[in-house]
């Protein structure tokens, strides 16, 4: 018993190569948002109660948090992506937005696939990056304007984008 155990171990061990594994855990990068003092620039300024959804309504990106960054995902296949950023939210129990001054952040940018490993697969990295807010109808607009500082996505080491408001 202990020779068959002992072999199918070894005949394991064999069968892998070292590109069969992935490491990374984070693969396609996500966007790094970093608020900004419109009136002191190079100062970082809290959001209150910052919610971030989908265009749609329907889906939270990320959830009400008082906070000076948020970090978010883009469209893989497509080359716009729409965000509603509401500052000072506030949610019915019903999950329905009541309250909040409310931006849409468009963001473009050229997705490219990267071949890594047989392991991890693919990473799509994003090219010639660009953002614009747009105010929405009904809505007091907070965003006063956006900076792009890199044009290329493809780590998450620094925030990409500035809002300044």
């Amino acid at each position: 018993m202990k020779n068959i155990l002992f072999l199918f171990l070894v005949v394991l061990l064999v069968g892998c190569e070292n590109d069969d594994i992935c490491t990374d855990e984070v693969l396609t990068p996500r966007l790094i948002i970093r608020v900004h003092d419109k009136d002191t620039p190079r100062r970082t300024k809290m959001v209150n109660n910052l919610l971030v959804m989908g265009k749609d309504r329907h889906q939270i990106i990320q959830p009400i948090a008082t906070t000076d960054s948020i970090v978010i995902p883009l469209k893989l296949t497509t080359s716009e992506t729409s965000f509603l950023l509401v500052k000072d939210a506030v949610i019915d129990s019903t999950g329905t937005l009541v309250r909040g001054s409310l931006n849409e952040l468009k963001i473009t940018a050229t997705p490219s696939q990267v071949f890594l490993s047989k392991g991890c697969g693919y990473k799509v990295t994003y090219d010639n990056l660009t953002a614009a807010s747009l105010s929405v109808d009904s809505y007091t607009p907070w965003v006063e304007r956006v900076h792009v500082l890199f044009r290329k996505l493809n780590d998450e080491k620094q925030a990409r984008i500035h809002i300044f408001y």
